[in-house]
């Protein structure tokens, strides 16, 4: 890889730290980037995301806002210190409102948000009754804390893709597919 980067590319990766781990978290991330960074055959990445569903109070392999705001981004910001990270990023699914408190800390740099065609709710009001998780604008909370955005689930799990079939790798089929 450190062959083949050229200046103008970003590399990233995702810690996911499951629920055997949130009791030790500075260490997960630290072992967990090492390890991919290995595998990378890189000395630092320019961002790293947090990829566990974030909610109030955590719970599985959720974490709580406070566990990512008192222990996930002091973990990432001696990770940065140390020059191995360049980005602290997020990847925002879970709980609506626990996302918004975690945008609006403004310690994160960039968060992974969805947005796609069937659910365009992180730049848009949904109606009430829509069938799919409202992010309540979440795009504007980013805009006003100044944090990137990445989208992510863009062709909504396949069902945009205009195929019935799905990717070998795809675990499991949309139980409903919603018609506009």
């Amino acid at each position: 890889m450190q062959n083949l980067k050229p200046a103008n590319v970003a590399v990233g990766t995702k810690v996911r730290l499951p629920p055997s781990e949130i009791g030790r978290i500075a260490d997960a991330v630290r072992i967990s980037l090492e390890g991919s960074l290995a595998r990378l055959r890189l000395d630092r990445v320019d961002i790293l995301h947090l990829h566990n569903a974030i909610t109030e109070k955590g719970g599985g392999s959720a974490l709580s806002v406070r566990q990512v705001l008192d222990d996930v981004v002091p973990a990432f910001e001696r990770l940065r210190q140390q020059g191995k990270i360049r980005f602290l990023g997020m990847t925002a699914v879970g709980d609506t409102a626990a996302l918004h408190q975690v945008i609006d800390a403004r310690v994160f740099d960039s968060a992974q948000v969805v947005y796609n065609m069937l659910n365009p709710s992180a730049a848009e009001q949904l109606p009430t009754s829509y069938p799919a998780q409202d992010y309540e604008r979440l795009f504007d909370h980013t805009k006003a804390a100044g944090v990137g955005v990445v989208g992510i689930r863009v062709l909504a799990g396949g069902a945009l893709s205009g195929s019935a079939e799905r990717h070998r790798l795809r675990v499991r089929r949309p139980s409903r597919l919603v018609r506009l």
